[in-house]
């Protein structure tokens, strides 16, 4: 996907609320609508970078296993978007380190910061989930 790499801040808003409404429709998909997926593709509409470069997974088992030789999540997204502040930082279109509070085992997850909420993939769509989930985020500017 081609993308301005000096959009305005119009065409900034334009992609990313495009890229809201797509996800809203879409099912769960590991490598496509996935939490990683979705931030990244949140992030490229923000400033036309394809932050996930060569990263490509099509499972469960592979993206644990791409995060784990990367030292975890919070390294993995470190190692791509640079070191992050606390989620009270966050503003919309930022990346935010979550719990996952569907989760019985209180995994992480990526979301991204959206108002007031958190937003994420779900099994269909994007789910809310309370700011304060939040551990920390990567300012997108």
């Amino acid at each position: 996907m081609e993308l301005d790499t000096n959009p305005t801040p119009d065409a900034r808003e334009t992609a990313y609320v495009a890229v809201l409404i797509d996800a809203a429709r879409r099912p769960f998909a590991w490598g496509t609508h996935d939490c990683a997926t979705f931030a990244a593709a949140c992030v490229f509409a923000r400033t036309g970078v394809d932050k996930l470069g060569e990263l490509s997974w099509s499972t469960a088992f592979e993206a644990a296993s791409l995060i784990e030789s990367m030292g975890g999540l919070r390294a993995a997204v470190t190692s791509l978007l640079g070191e992050p502040v606390e989620p009270g930082f966050a503003r919309t279109g930022d990346v935010v380190l979550a719990i996952d509070p569907n989760d019985e085992d209180e995994r992480e997850l990526l979301a991204v910061a959206h108002g007031t909420v958190l937003l994420a993939p779900a099994e269909r769509g994007l789910s809310y989930i309370a700011f304060d989930a939040g551990t920390c985020c990567w300012r997108i500017d």
